[in-house]
Protein backbone atom coordinates (compact mmCIF):
# COMPACT_ATOMS: atom_id res chain seq x y z
CA UNK A 1 0.00 0.00 0.00
CA UNK A 2 1.36 3.64 -0.53
CA UNK A 3 1.60 6.21 2.01
CA UNK A 4 -1.11 7.80 1.11
CA UNK A 5 -3.69 4.87 0.89
CA UNK A 6 -2.28 4.79 4.49
CA UNK A 7 -2.98 8.15 5.16
CA UNK A 8 -6.63 7.74 3.77
CA UNK A 9 -6.95 4.57 6.84
CA UNK A 10 -6.09 6.78 9.31
CA UNK A 11 -8.19 10.16 8.22
CA UNK A 12 -11.22 7.81 8.69
CA UNK A 13 -10.70 6.62 11.86
CA UNK A 14 -9.68 10.48 13.39
CA UNK A 15 -13.02 11.48 11.44
CA UNK A 16 -14.92 9.64 14.24
CA UNK A 17 -13.10 10.91 17.27
CA UNK A 18 -15.50 12.54 20.20
CA UNK A 19 -15.64 15.55 22.13
CA UNK A 20 -12.74 16.05 24.00
CA UNK A 21 -10.62 13.40 22.99
CA UNK A 22 -7.56 13.33 20.99
CA UNK A 23 -6.70 10.26 18.52
CA UNK A 24 -3.48 9.63 17.30
CA UNK A 25 -3.17 7.01 14.44
CA UNK A 26 -0.13 4.87 13.19
CA UNK A 27 -0.61 2.71 10.30
CA UNK A 28 1.86 0.67 8.33
CA UNK A 29 2.35 -1.86 5.74
CA UNK A 30 5.60 -3.47 3.43
CA UNK A 31 7.01 -6.65 2.65
CA UNK A 32 10.29 -8.49 3.98
CA UNK A 33 12.79 -11.48 2.91
CA UNK A 34 15.08 -13.24 4.86
CA UNK A 35 17.83 -15.89 3.95
CA UNK A 36 20.13 -17.78 5.82
CA UNK A 37 22.36 -19.93 4.13
CA UNK A 38 25.23 -22.05 5.53
CA UNK A 39 27.84 -24.92 3.76
CA UNK A 40 26.74 -24.25 0.66
CA UNK A 41 23.04 -24.66 0.46
CA UNK A 42 19.68 -22.43 1.89
CA UNK A 43 19.09 -22.67 5.22
CA UNK A 44 15.73 -20.75 5.67
CA UNK A 45 14.08 -18.24 2.99
CA UNK A 46 11.40 -16.05 4.54
CA UNK A 47 9.32 -13.58 2.42
CA UNK A 48 6.67 -12.05 4.25
CA UNK A 49 4.15 -8.90 3.88
CA UNK A 50 2.76 -7.11 6.64
CA UNK A 51 0.19 -4.73 7.57
CA UNK A 52 -0.21 -3.18 11.45
CA UNK A 53 -2.38 -0.08 12.84
CA UNK A 54 -1.83 1.13 16.23
CA UNK A 55 -4.37 4.04 17.67
CA UNK A 56 -3.71 5.69 20.95
CA UNK A 57 -6.76 7.91 22.62
CA UNK A 58 -6.54 9.92 25.66
CA UNK A 59 -9.36 11.36 27.31
CA UNK A 60 -9.35 13.31 30.54
CA UNK A 61 -6.11 12.76 31.28
CA UNK A 62 -5.93 8.92 30.67
CA UNK A 63 -4.42 7.08 27.88
CA UNK A 64 -5.11 3.93 26.22
CA UNK A 65 -3.93 2.49 23.05
CA UNK A 66 -4.89 -1.12 21.54
CA UNK A 67 -2.87 -2.49 18.12
CA UNK A 68 -3.61 -5.36 15.37
CA UNK A 69 -2.00 -6.75 12.66
CA UNK A 70 -4.44 -6.24 9.78
CA UNK A 71 -6.13 -3.38 8.24
CA UNK A 72 -9.53 -5.01 7.90
CA UNK A 73 -12.38 -2.69 8.68
CA UNK A 74 -14.30 -4.39 10.87
CA UNK A 75 -10.95 -4.97 13.19
CA UNK A 76 -9.84 -1.08 12.58
CA UNK A 77 -13.33 -0.36 14.37
CA UNK A 78 -12.50 -2.81 17.10
CA UNK A 79 -9.18 -1.29 17.66
CA UNK A 80 -10.19 2.21 18.18
CA UNK A 81 -13.18 0.83 20.33
CA UNK A 82 -10.63 -1.24 22.37
CA UNK A 83 -8.29 1.70 22.90
CA UNK A 84 -11.36 3.66 24.29
CA UNK A 85 -11.52 0.52 26.37
CA UNK A 86 -8.54 0.67 27.90
CA UNK A 87 -8.23 4.16 28.21
CA UNK A 88 -11.24 4.00 30.86
CA UNK A 89 -8.84 2.35 33.03
CA UNK A 90 -6.06 4.04 32.71
CA UNK A 91 -4.64 6.11 35.25
CA UNK A 92 -5.23 10.18 34.97
CA UNK A 93 -1.73 11.72 34.31
CA UNK A 94 -1.33 15.05 33.84
CA UNK A 95 1.30 14.75 31.24
CA UNK A 96 -0.65 12.55 28.77
CA UNK A 97 -1.27 14.24 25.63
CA UNK A 98 -0.40 14.30 21.86
CA UNK A 99 2.39 16.00 20.22
CA UNK A 100 1.58 19.39 19.27
CA UNK A 101 2.30 20.80 15.68
CA UNK A 102 6.25 23.32 16.64
CA UNK A 103 6.27 25.32 13.14
CA UNK A 104 9.55 23.28 11.82
CA UNK A 105 9.53 22.04 8.78
CA UNK A 106 10.56 18.70 7.44
CA UNK A 107 13.85 18.17 5.49
CA UNK A 108 13.16 16.29 2.74
CA UNK A 109 14.88 13.38 1.57
CA UNK A 110 14.36 10.27 -0.29
CA UNK A 111 14.62 7.11 1.69
CA UNK A 112 13.58 4.55 -1.56
CA UNK A 113 15.30 2.69 -3.89
CA UNK A 114 13.41 0.48 -6.44
CA UNK A 115 14.96 -2.89 -6.79
CA UNK A 116 14.15 -6.04 -9.16
CA UNK A 117 16.28 -8.02 -7.25
CA UNK A 118 14.88 -11.45 -7.88
CA UNK A 119 14.63 -14.52 -4.76
CA UNK A 120 17.84 -16.29 -6.59
CA UNK A 121 19.54 -13.37 -6.81
CA UNK A 122 19.10 -12.71 -2.71
CA UNK A 123 20.05 -16.29 -2.14
CA UNK A 124 23.10 -16.35 -4.21
CA UNK A 125 24.06 -13.32 -2.52
CA UNK A 126 24.71 -14.78 0.84
CA UNK A 127 26.15 -17.99 -0.85
CA UNK A 128 28.64 -15.45 -2.35
CA UNK A 129 29.36 -14.09 0.84
CA UNK A 130 29.65 -16.78 2.69
CA UNK A 131 32.39 -18.38 -0.31
CA UNK A 132 34.46 -15.23 -0.16
CA UNK A 133 35.16 -16.02 3.39
CA UNK A 134 35.86 -19.36 3.27
CA UNK A 135 38.41 -18.78 0.66
CA UNK A 136 39.94 -15.24 2.07
CA UNK A 137 42.52 -17.10 4.53
CA UNK A 138 43.57 -20.84 5.16
CA UNK A 139 42.68 -20.29 8.86
CA UNK A 140 39.00 -19.83 8.71
CA UNK A 141 38.11 -22.98 9.62
CA UNK A 142 34.38 -22.27 8.75
CA UNK A 143 31.20 -19.89 8.71
CA UNK A 144 28.61 -20.04 11.50
CA UNK A 145 25.56 -18.11 9.37
CA UNK A 146 25.69 -15.93 6.24
CA UNK A 147 22.49 -13.95 5.57
CA UNK A 148 20.47 -11.19 3.44
CA UNK A 149 17.96 -9.54 4.23
CA UNK A 150 15.61 -6.61 2.90
CA UNK A 151 12.67 -4.70 3.36
CA UNK A 152 10.22 -2.17 1.51
CA UNK A 153 7.69 0.06 3.92
CA UNK A 154 4.98 2.67 3.86
CA UNK A 155 4.19 4.55 7.52
CA UNK A 156 0.96 7.05 8.17
CA UNK A 157 0.09 9.18 11.54
CA UNK A 158 -2.50 11.36 11.91
CA UNK A 159 -3.66 12.74 14.70
CA UNK A 160 -6.70 15.12 16.31
CA UNK A 161 -3.99 17.93 16.69
CA UNK A 162 -3.08 18.60 13.12
CA UNK A 163 -0.74 16.38 12.77
CA UNK A 164 -0.02 14.32 9.09
CA UNK A 165 2.93 12.47 8.10
CA UNK A 166 4.15 9.54 5.78
CA UNK A 167 7.17 8.39 5.09
CA UNK A 168 8.25 5.24 2.62
CA UNK A 169 11.84 3.28 2.76
CA UNK A 170 13.44 0.57 1.58
CA UNK A 171 16.52 -1.51 3.28
CA UNK A 172 18.83 -4.45 2.57
CA UNK A 173 21.47 -5.98 4.67
CA UNK A 174 23.80 -8.72 4.84
CA UNK A 175 26.00 -10.04 7.79
CA UNK A 176 28.34 -13.28 7.99
CA UNK A 177 29.82 -14.78 11.31
CA UNK A 178 33.41 -16.05 10.41
CA UNK A 179 35.32 -19.00 12.26
CA UNK A 180 38.84 -19.45 12.91
CA UNK A 181 40.45 -22.17 14.84
CA UNK A 182 43.32 -21.20 17.60
CA UNK A 183 44.24 -24.64 18.55
CA UNK A 184 41.34 -26.03 20.79
CA UNK A 185 39.78 -22.96 20.65
CA UNK A 186 37.51 -21.17 17.92
CA UNK A 187 37.99 -17.41 17.40
CA UNK A 188 35.12 -15.78 15.88
CA UNK A 189 34.23 -12.33 13.63
CA UNK A 190 31.26 -10.99 12.54
CA UNK A 191 30.68 -8.16 9.82
CA UNK A 192 27.85 -6.75 8.34
CA UNK A 193 26.96 -3.54 5.95
CA UNK A 194 22.98 -2.23 5.16
CA UNK A 195 22.10 0.02 2.47
CA UNK A 196 18.71 1.47 0.83
CA UNK A 197 19.88 -0.72 -2.49
CA UNK A 198 21.44 -3.88 -2.52
CA UNK A 199 23.57 -3.13 -5.14
CA UNK A 200 25.09 -0.82 -2.48
CA UNK A 201 26.35 -3.22 -0.09
CA UNK A 202 29.75 -4.72 0.28
CA UNK A 203 30.23 -7.93 -0.09
CA UNK A 204 34.30 -7.75 -0.38
CA UNK A 205 34.54 -5.24 2.84
CA UNK A 206 31.72 -7.41 4.79
CA UNK A 207 33.94 -10.83 4.30
CA UNK A 208 37.20 -9.27 4.83
CA UNK A 209 36.11 -7.47 7.98
CA UNK A 210 34.59 -10.76 9.46
CA UNK A 211 37.87 -12.63 8.49
CA UNK A 212 40.33 -10.29 10.18
CA UNK A 213 38.60 -10.34 13.45
CA UNK A 214 38.34 -13.99 13.53
CA UNK A 215 41.94 -14.57 12.71
CA UNK A 216 43.94 -11.39 14.24
CA UNK A 217 41.92 -13.15 17.90
CA UNK A 218 44.32 -16.24 16.62
CA UNK A 219 46.40 -16.35 19.78
CA UNK A 220 44.86 -13.68 22.36
CA UNK A 221 45.15 -14.58 25.89
CA UNK A 222 43.57 -12.18 28.70
CA UNK A 223 45.97 -9.86 30.17
CA UNK A 224 46.63 -9.74 33.65
CA UNK A 225 45.06 -6.84 35.65
CA UNK A 226 46.37 -3.35 35.50
CA UNK A 227 46.28 0.40 33.96
CA UNK A 228 46.65 0.63 30.59
CA UNK A 229 45.71 2.67 27.70
CA UNK A 230 42.67 1.44 25.61
CA UNK A 231 42.48 1.95 21.85
CA UNK A 232 39.45 0.98 20.78
CA UNK A 233 38.46 0.26 16.95
CA UNK A 234 35.69 1.56 14.72
CA UNK A 235 33.05 -0.85 15.55
CA UNK A 236 33.56 -0.93 19.64
CA UNK A 237 34.38 2.61 19.53
CA UNK A 238 30.69 3.19 18.43
CA UNK A 239 29.45 0.42 20.57
CA UNK A 240 30.33 2.51 23.34
CA UNK A 241 29.69 5.83 22.07
CA UNK A 242 25.53 4.23 21.80
CA UNK A 243 25.96 3.46 25.24
CA UNK A 244 26.38 6.60 25.90
CA UNK A 245 24.09 7.99 24.21
CA UNK A 246 21.22 5.86 25.34
CA UNK A 247 21.93 7.66 28.72
CA UNK A 248 21.03 11.10 27.20
CA UNK A 249 17.33 10.34 26.80
CA UNK A 250 14.63 12.16 28.50
CA UNK A 251 12.71 9.26 29.80
CA UNK A 252 16.24 7.83 31.40
CA UNK A 253 16.89 11.55 32.58
CA UNK A 254 13.46 12.11 34.10
CA UNK A 255 13.96 8.79 35.79
CA UNK A 256 17.32 10.23 37.37
CA UNK A 257 18.77 6.95 35.84
CA UNK A 258 21.79 8.89 33.85
CA UNK A 259 24.97 9.63 35.13
CA UNK A 260 24.51 13.32 33.20
CA UNK A 261 21.20 14.01 34.91
CA UNK A 262 21.01 18.16 35.20
CA UNK A 263 24.72 18.49 33.59
CA UNK A 264 23.64 20.62 31.16
CA UNK A 265 26.74 22.86 30.27
CA UNK A 266 29.00 20.72 32.26
CA UNK A 267 32.23 19.35 30.30
CA UNK A 268 31.36 15.78 30.53
CA UNK A 269 33.78 14.29 27.97
CA UNK A 270 37.57 15.21 26.12
CA UNK A 271 37.12 18.60 24.02
CA UNK A 272 37.88 16.26 20.79
CA UNK A 273 34.45 14.82 21.21
CA UNK A 274 31.46 16.40 19.86
CA UNK A 275 28.12 14.35 19.19
CA UNK A 276 25.48 15.43 17.10
CA UNK A 277 21.75 12.87 16.78
CA UNK A 278 21.17 13.38 12.87
CA UNK A 279 17.90 11.60 11.79
CA UNK A 280 18.11 13.74 8.95
CA UNK A 281 20.99 12.23 7.61
CA UNK A 282 20.50 10.19 4.42
CA UNK A 283 23.47 7.91 4.58
CA UNK A 284 21.68 6.93 7.78
CA UNK A 285 19.50 4.14 7.69
CA UNK A 286 18.13 5.20 10.83
CA UNK A 287 17.00 8.94 8.80
CA UNK A 288 13.48 9.97 8.02
CA UNK A 289 11.39 13.09 7.36
CA UNK A 290 9.25 12.52 11.05
CA UNK A 291 9.60 11.04 14.28
CA UNK A 292 7.43 8.51 15.84
CA UNK A 293 5.12 11.41 17.00
CA UNK A 294 4.46 13.18 13.50
CA UNK A 295 7.00 16.11 14.27
CA UNK A 296 9.85 17.02 11.78
CA UNK A 297 12.91 15.66 12.42
CA UNK A 298 15.99 17.84 13.12
CA UNK A 299 19.17 17.54 14.29
CA UNK A 300 20.50 17.72 18.10
CA UNK A 301 23.47 18.68 19.42
CA UNK A 302 24.42 16.48 22.21
CA UNK A 303 27.93 17.15 23.40
CA UNK A 304 30.13 19.93 21.77
CA UNK A 305 33.51 19.89 21.96
CA UNK A 306 33.17 17.79 25.74
CA UNK A 307 30.58 19.88 26.96
CA UNK A 308 26.72 18.84 27.17
CA UNK A 309 24.48 20.27 25.28
CA UNK A 310 20.80 18.62 26.01
CA UNK A 311 18.79 15.35 25.73
CA UNK A 312 16.56 13.94 23.12
CA UNK A 313 12.93 14.23 24.47
CA UNK A 314 9.82 12.83 23.09
CA UNK A 315 6.12 15.31 23.67
CA UNK A 316 5.48 13.41 26.92
CA UNK A 317 9.12 13.07 28.53
CA UNK A 318 9.35 16.94 27.13
CA UNK A 319 6.02 17.80 28.93
CA UNK A 320 7.15 16.48 32.05
CA UNK A 321 10.93 17.79 32.09
CA UNK A 322 9.15 21.27 30.76
CA UNK A 323 10.60 21.35 28.00
CA UNK A 324 9.28 20.93 24.07
CA UNK A 325 10.13 18.01 21.80
CA UNK A 326 13.55 17.91 20.28
CA UNK A 327 11.10 15.49 17.60
CA UNK A 328 12.90 12.89 19.05
CA UNK A 329 10.18 10.28 19.10
CA UNK A 330 10.72 6.05 17.78
CA UNK A 331 8.05 3.89 17.53
CA UNK A 332 6.96 0.38 16.32
CA UNK A 333 3.79 0.84 14.72
CA UNK A 334 2.12 -1.13 17.21
CA UNK A 335 3.99 0.62 20.32
CA UNK A 336 3.87 3.68 22.27
CA UNK A 337 6.55 6.28 21.40
CA UNK A 338 9.40 6.66 23.51
CA UNK A 339 12.65 8.98 22.70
Amino acid sequence: MTPEELLGIADRIIAQSEPGEQIEIAVSAGETTTVRVYDGSVESFTAASNQAIGIRVIAKGRQGFASAGTLDEAVLRQTLSDARDNASFAEVDPNAGLAETDGVAPVEIDLWRDSDLSNEDKIEMALELERRVLGADKRISGVRTSSYGDSVGSFALASTNGIRATTRATSAGIGIQALAKDGERTQTGYAGDGARHPGELDLEAVAERAVSQAVDLIGATKPTTRKVDLVFDQRLASTLLGMIAGTLTGDRINKKRSPFVDRVGEEIASSLLTMTDDPTNPRSLGADTHDGEGLACRPNNLITQGTLDGYLYDAYHGRRAGVPSTGSAVRGTRGLPSP
